[in-house]
């Protein structure tokens, strides 16, 4: 069994008395705590990292002695978790007096007693403690990920630059739902008809996936052009659970199917879904006694054009910025 850990860092009365986090409570809280039962349900080790100075500041930043701040100090109820986190006798608590979880404390002979292989990180700030955290984490060449809706942090701009970078290379950043469905294998995938009031969303959508692609391109998002290929198509909503987390537009002419768009939200990429949504096209396209899939994929876009290789897609023909891919239907 592979066994991870996941750790929260500095969810502490002191960070969350007021201001920006105060606001971010209750959405991290339900998040950490619905991602921790899952994990703990399921055997895996939980860690708690609280900030903690004595009361002098003697082991306290060098900034907060020559500002005399006092901040989650040893013994005050400012250094102790929040009361609503759901926490467990069996699990495991790291004291820290840096930003990183790992900097002159236990948690590295914690992880290597428990033989943990994957780490999920979870609490605040993303752009200090938890961005720390992830590069010690990447430097001792532990799997990392990061769900987006279990981080916060007091700054908002550093909050998505830091994901972004993190993103990179150094963690997965992805939303918790899909680490709860890692768990029992892959969530199978659910697909309803889209309605009139659905268009927002999914144009918003393929603005997000595609815009880095089409505007190198088309010089320009073109909203009339998108609205018009929507209307003249089948739409479905792809559902993870209860989140809609992607669609898809297809055409069916004679016995050709099309594929005139497929969309997954970037927290649920690289996780086998896109696999789960050809396989359910094939499936529509069969029963509509369909020959013939066809798509078309920007050249730009090696990780779909992989995915469709792999499942037995060909290149019918080669325009300048984009491949024509078909398969036979069984």
């Amino acid at each position: 069994m592979i066994m991870k850990a996941v750790i929260v860092i500095d969810m502490l009365n002191d960070f969350f008395g007021n201001g920006v986090l105060s606001e971010q409570r209750n959405s991290l809280v339900q998040s950490i705590n619905r991602l921790v039962s899952a994990y703990r349900e399921k055997g895996h080790l939980i860690v708690w990292v609280r900030q903690e100075f004595e009361a002098d500041l003697s082991d306290a930043f060098r900034v907060m002695k020559e500002h005399h701040t006092r901040i989650t100090i040893k013994g005050t109820p400012g250094c102790e978790l929040l009361s609503d986190l759901t926490i467990d006798e069996k699990d495991q608590e790291v004291i820290k007096k840096r930003y990183s979880p790992f900097y002159e404390t236990t948690l590295d002979q914690l992880l290597e007693e428990h033989r943990i292989t994957e780490l999920i990180l979870c609490g605040i700030n993303t752009h200090a403690c938890v961005r720390t955290a992830a590069i010690d984490a990447y430097q001792r060449d532990y799997p990392v990920y990061l769900p987006r809706d279990c981080v916060g942090s007091n700054d908002a701009e550093h909050h998505d630059i830091s994901l972004k970078y993190l993103g990179k290379f150094i963690a997965k950043v992805v939303h918790s739902d899909t680490l709860i469905a890692r768990l029992d294998g892959q969530q199978a995938l659910s697909f309803r008809q889209a309605s009139v009031e659905d268009y927002s969303s999914v144009r918003d959508r393929a603005y997000a996936n595609m815009i880095n692609i089409v505007l190198p391109i088309w010089g320009e998002w073109k909203e009339e052009a998108f609205k018009d290929c929507y209307d003249s198509r089948s739409n479905f909503l792809v559902h993870l659970g209860g989140r809609s987390i992607g669609h898809i537009g297809v055409k069916i002419e004679g016995k050709v199917l099309r594929i005139k768009d497929i969309q997954i939200d970037g927290d649920y990429q690289s996780q086998g879904y896109g696999r789960q949504c050809m396989d359910w096209i094939e499936k529509y396209a069969g029963k509509n006694h369909c020959a013939e899939i066809e798509l078309v994929v920007f050249k730009s876009n090696t990780v779909a054009h992989s995915l469709y290789l792999k499942l037995g897609y060909g290149v019918k023909n080669e325009r300048e910025h984009s491949w024509v891919m078909t398969k036979a239907i069984q």
